[in-house]
């Protein structure tokens, strides 16, 4: 599992952006935990925000 919680995903994208210098990510939905699809849990809106708030996603790729 590579995002399980909001902090992971948070860190995955900044390696990305930061350390690989990528501009795009594509995340195969099986390394995400459960809970993101599970929309009452909140989680897939806190780490799309994030991403949207450290630039690493715009509303044209979410």
């Amino acid at each position: 599992m590579v995002i399980a919680d909001t902090r992971s995903a948070l860190d995955l994208v900044m390696t990305v952006k930061y350390e690989a210098g990528a501009e795009s990510i594509v995340i195969d939905k099986d390394v995400i935990c459960g809970d993101f699809f599970i929309l009452s849990t909140g989680m897939a809106g806190e780490i799309l925000q994030k991403f949207m708030n450290y630039h690493a996603a715009n509303s044209e790729t979410v």
